[in-house]
């Protein structure tokens, strides 16, 4: 389903689109109408100190490096190669606080330049 398309759902199934973070959309007396922005479009999370300070890359099994040479990958790009070894982006506050639903931006790159 693209951004702009539509498809017609039943009440019933308005709460498993919901939970999947599909926008729904009612319309009058008509029903429901689901509209997906999922996998469309890339999330630019803000190179500020207070993102810095949330962010839990030091605690993930792939991180290699230190604050200050590497971490917060979902703003900054990795400055050296990443093993994949785990990823914690899915526990972080800012995965959450800017909508994020892809991880290892330490081997994807920064979360400006990956489809979420």
């Amino acid at each position: 389903m693209t951004e702009n398309s539509y498809q017609k759902v039943n009440r019933r199934s308005y709460t498993k689109y919901a939970a999947a973070g599909v926008v729904v959309v009612a319309v009058g007396g008509a029903g429901y109408f689901l509209m997906s922005s999922q996998g469309e479009k890339c999330i630019p999370v803000p190179d500020t100190e207070d993102n810095m300070k949330l962010c839990r890359c030091p605690s993930s099994p792939s991180y290699t490096g230190n604050p200050l040479t590497g971490g917060f990958y979902c703003a900054k790009k990795a400055k050296e190669e990443v093993k994949k070894l785990g990823c914690v982006c899915n526990y972080c506050p800012i995965f959450g606080k800017y909508g994020l639903k892809t991880g290892y931006f330490c081997v994807k790159g920064r979360s400006a330049e990956v489809s979420q």
